[in-house]
């Protein structure tokens, strides 16, 4: 019996293992299919149901991975990292008092362990509790001088705390101390990019490829700086190698973005079709497949895609407002009037909105709300000459035809 459980846990490790590969490709489906197979051969197996909710929370499902953290706590309630990831999962959920919980159990049974001092860190961050933050950075440092993550959260700590607010870290010392120096790259590369610097973030993205040119998230991490600085065949061409290297839908979003810009518009139909292929509910992938058929022409076919991207977010007053432009084309000047009040009423401030309301009301010969239009486009923009020449357009149609309305 004891030889038949023994090859059991050793069938179930492999399939563990394999779940463990797919995870780090971020093959999650595949992860969890692994992953349950192992448990269903050995149901004790307490590392597997950890590994399946570590899966579960990288996939958007917290709330799944808490009854598998629970079950490996159960099976082996001395393992720190198993309180340790509930915490976590817990505080994506914002249970924060349940996550502080975990948190002090997991160093109740393993006081130096730099990860869960690093997670409490975060979670008092996301209290606002920014001193003990820089506290548990600071000590998740001491015990594990190359933790990237808190040096990038303990300078941004400091920031906050200064009143400076969020300034790129100081990487240099991460840099230095690491062993995997393309990811600390990648680290710089993003915080640069996220405060608009785009040409150091692409040099940084440049070094992490030189390191590891076989990563294709470094590819796609390049292509959307390049994106950002509008270098729009620089961008196609870094999508494009990431893609060879690693096909997700992301690259093939980018890159559909690269051919856009570039007035490639059959190119970028084929890549905003493999997005939607690959992830069935990708806002951004509706979005760009409706500007792309908006700019081909075919107005009914962009419709429809603005239409599945507002059925995930109905409020989004940007994609009503492309909605409303092709409808414009289309001479259905009640239906794009009504898309463009919902897209004011959600953001009052959008000029080009109010531009293209004053042009549907226009058409339907209501010429007073036009102008008005056109007078709140210039209250926000005062030097906005396309609202001042509309204006003179106005007068004239409702010197030839009157005011309908």
């Amino acid at each position: 019996m004891k030889r038949t459980q023994n090859a059991n846990h050793k069938k179930a490790m492999a399939y563990k293992e394999m779940g463990d590969q797919y995870q780090n490709w971020s093959d999650y489906e595949q992860a969890l299919e692994c992953y349950d197979e192992a448990i269903n051969i050995d149901p004790t197996y307490a590392e597997a149901y950890d590994m399946r909710g570590i899966t579960k929370a990288l996939w958007g499902r917290p709330e799944e991975a808490l009854a598998d953290f629970d079950k490996a706590i159960e099976l082996s309630p001395e393992n720190s990292d198993y309180y340790n990831n509930r915490g976590n999962a817990h505080a994506e959920l914002k249970n924060y008092e349940l996550a502080m919980a975990d948190f002090s159990k997991a160093l109740s049974l393993n006081s130096t362990n730099a990860l869960t001092i690093y997670s409490r860190g975060r979670l008092y961050a996301d209290l606002g509790q920014h001193q003990q933050a820089l506290a548990d950075f600071d000590r998740a440092i001491e015990l594990d001088e190359k933790h990237s993550a808190s040096y990038y959260h303990r300078e941004v700590m400091k920031n906050k705390l200064a009143g400076q607010g969020i300034h790129v870290p100081d990487t240099d010392q991460i840099i230095k101390n690491a062993h995997f120096t393309d990811l600390f790259y990648v680290n710089r590369g993003i915080a640069r990019d996220y405060l608009g610097n785009y040409e150091a973030a692409i040099a940084d993205y440049s070094k992490a490829i030189m390191i590891n040119p076989t990563c294709g998230g470094h590819y796609y991490n390049r292509g959307q700086s390049h994106l950002s600085a509008q270098h729009y065949k620089q961008a196609l061409a870094d999508y494009t190698e990431g893609i060879r290297l690693y096909p997700v839908a992301s690259g093939y979003l980018g890159r559909g973005q690269a051919n856009f810009y570039l007035k490639r518009y059959q190119e970028a139909l084929s890549d905003a079709d493999k997005t939607i292929e690959l992830e069935p509910y990708a806002v951004d992938a509706y979005i760009l497949r409706g500007k792309i058929r908006f700019n081909m022409e075919q107005f009914e076919q962009a419709i429809a895609d603005f239409d599945k991207a507002l059925e995930v977010t109905p409020t989004d007053a940007a994609i009503l407002e492309n909605r409303a432009n092709a409808k414009y084309k289309l001479e259905k000047y009640e239906e794009a009037v009504a898309d463009l009040d919902k897209a004011l009423l959600i953001d009052p401030k959008r000029p080009n909105t109010y531009l293209l309301r004053s042009a549907c009301l226009t058409a339907l010969q209501r010429y007073e709300k036009a102008e008005a239009d056109c007078q709140a486009v210039l209250k926000l923009e005062p030097a906005n000459k396309t609202a001042k020449i509309w204006l003179q357009h106005i007068k004239q149609e409702q010197i030839k035809y009157g005011n309908k309305k």
